[in-house]
């Protein structure tokens, strides 16, 4: 996550609680590391004749008592669809930030959500916050694919996902947990099978960590400051991640790209998390 290139975290409200917790959130990273935030409002062509009042307070609200000298804040309408609004934002922006959750009877529905659509779409990290289930924790969360039969390398949206993960740990001076998923080759392709031991042996083990560590080699001497703990463990990821984001204040995974068909991928680690995440899930491509 490029911190430093002072191109703004968007951020997508519409008035939800959750928006509210994006807005929040997108303002504690911005307050710290002297981004410039953006705040969109997309009422939709449907609507553009009926304002939403709780909205528009929201970015007065936003501009009224974020903005200042160290901390710039911009406020926008529109009545352009809000996906495509946040899409097109985003193509300059260091990284989208949406609630997980909006307004409407189909707000987080598995192929109709604003979040789904923008974190499958979106041309740079999208950040989709929840509140986290451990109120106290710092930790940030890293999900890394690594083939089994490719030690010491990555997939390439987890050497993206990395970068990100080690940026924002460093700039928050937060601690960062690596995760890697080891799967038995055997294992059902749907991955509803799981391993029956819990536990890789000692031998395995480290030299699963090992290679793990020379994947994240760059990463590690790049931001020497950032604490890091390498874990492995023989369970689906879904299931690895899900658990660990009960105690992370952040989760960082990768995608496998975009598709042109929304929905498509919603199969995806990436896109599980969004909905089985106990902590905000950032998704990085």
């Amino acid at each position: 996550m490029d911190l430093h290139s002072g191109e703004p975290l968007v951020v997508g409200v519409d008035g939800s609680p959750d928006s509210v917790r994006a807005l929040d959130w997108a303002i504690a990273l911005a307050s710290g590391v002297l981004l410039p935030v953006r705040v969109l409002h997309a009422r939709g062509r449907r609507h553009a004749d009926r304002a939403s009042s709780v909205a528009d307070d929201l970015m007065v609200k936003a501009l009224a008592q974020y903005d200042g000298p160290a901390l710039r804040v911009t406020a926008a309408d529109d009545d352009s669809d809000p996906v495509s609004l946040l899409l097109e934002a985003g193509k300059s922006a260091t990284a989208v930030v949406v609630g997980a959750r909006g307004h409407g009877r189909l707000a987080g529905a598995l192929t109709g959500s604003v979040s789904q659509h923008v974190a499958q779409l979106a041309s740079c990290p999208v950040v989709v916050v929840r509140p986290p289930a451990d109120q106290l924790s710092r930790t940030v969360v890293l999900g890394v694919d690594q083939g089994l039969d490719e030690p010491g390398r990555l997939a390439p949206g987890s050497v993206r996902a990395a970068a990100f993960a080690f940026g924002y740990a460093e700039a928050t001076a937060a601690p960062l947990t690596v995760l890697h998923a080891w799967q038995d080759r055997d294992l059902d392709r749907s991955g509803l099978v799981l391993p029956l031991k819990e536990d890789l042996d000692a031998e395995d083990r480290a030299a699963a960590i090992r290679g793990l560590e020379q994947a994240l080699e760059h990463c590690i001497k790049e931001h020497p400051a950032v604490a890091v703990t390498l874990d492995v463990r023989p369970v689906h990821p879904q299931r690895l991640l899900t658990d660990a984001s009960q105690h992370a204040a952040l989760l960082v995974v990768g995608s496998r790209g975009r598709s042109p068909v929304p929905g498509l991928l919603l199969g995806s680690v990436s896109q599980m998390m969004l909905h089985r995440a106990s902590c905000p899930v950032a998704v990085v491509r």
